[in-house]
């Protein structure tokens, strides 16, 4: 059986800090995403943009957090986009089957996928940055 890698101990508090930084945002996601809509904008493709958002930055921190313990850029980016696009899949569903106020949308989990894929290509993209500063 696979272990996971174990954070270096100089970098415990950082691993620690963007992995509640990870849960945190999804608590809050799905705590939002399940509550009654409030009152909002009425801009046409508002929610859209606030999905997008939402999970490109969860995509974001979650390959953070797993880049922290030790994971290939790949892993984590692969990784914190399965997650990402997953949990804002169960969310659409949640939502369909749990709520009054709210639906499940096609158009939601799209603007999830797609966040998500530029929160790790963002991520991506600094690591290689990082990683040419480091050769300097």
């Amino acid at each position: 059986m696979s272990k996971l890698p174990r954070p270096e101990s100089s970098c415990h508090i950082s691993f620690y800090l963007k992995t509640v930084a990870v849960f945190l945002w999804t608590a809050g996601l799905v705590y939002l995403s399940l509550t009654p809509n409030g009152a909002g904008l009425a801009i046409s493709g508002y929610d859209k943009v606030l999905h997008f958002a939402a999970y490109t930055l969860m995509s974001w921190l979650a390959a953070h957090s797993l880049r922290a313990i030790s994971f290939s850029i790949k892993s984590s980016a692969i990784i914190s986009i399965v997650y990402s696009i997953i949990l804002g899949s169960l969310v659409e569903l949640l939502q369909a089957a749990l709520t009054e106020t709210r639906s499940a949308e096609l158009g939601d989990i799209i603007a999830n996928t797609i966040g998500a894929l530029l929160g790790c290509a963002i991520f991506c993209l600094q690591e290689k940055l990082k990683s040419r500063r480091n050769e300097r």
